[in-house]
């Protein structure tokens, strides 16, 4: 259930804007469409030459998502983990799930081109990792917290 979503940094570039409306934010819709707490997805186009993981996620925190603080926010980087990369040398976006259900999660999508993650395939299935990895980081915390109580300490 999508409660908002909002656009930011899209100024320069309108065409990049209407291709998250016109393609992407379809693909989201139907990858986050069961889920039943509320969503809060932002996009923000972040005009960089060249990033790294690290540099992108201090821009998520900073100027896309401030008001999670230190919250738990998992990323991936067109499907892979941002530790799989260096520095990023090709153009892409932002996207930001928050949730209060479950974890928030973030993902530099390519923009439209020749490579295969920027094809809608490819897409789907970055949005997809994405949305995957936001269920595995809250189902390991909630293993952890269950490890670490003393009343379920040590029951198998």
């Amino acid at each position: 259930m999508f409660q908002s979503v909002t656009y930011t940094g899209f100024e320069k570039h309108p065409e990049r804007r209407a291709w998250v409306v016109g393609v992407v934010m379809p693909i989201v819709e139907e990858t986050f469409r069961k889920e039943s707490g509320p969503l809060r997805v932002r996009w923000h186009d972040p005009d960089v030459e060249v990033a790294t993981p690290d540099e992108l996620l201090a821009t998520v925190r900073r100027e896309v998502a401030p008001d999670l603080a230190d919250a738990p926010l998992v990323g991936r980087i067109a499907a892979r983990d941002p530790d799989y990369w260096g520095r990023l040398n090709f153009p892409g976006i932002l996207l930001v799930v928050v949730s209060d259900r479950i974890s928030s999660g973030w993902a530099y999508l390519p923009l439209p081109g020749d490579s295969e993650d920027s094809k809608v395939g490819g897409l789907g299935w970055a949005i997809r990792s994405l949305y995957l990895k936001m269920l595995s980081d809250v189902m390991d915390r909630r293993q952890v917290m269950y490890r670490e109580d003393p009343v379920t300490a040590g029951e198998s």
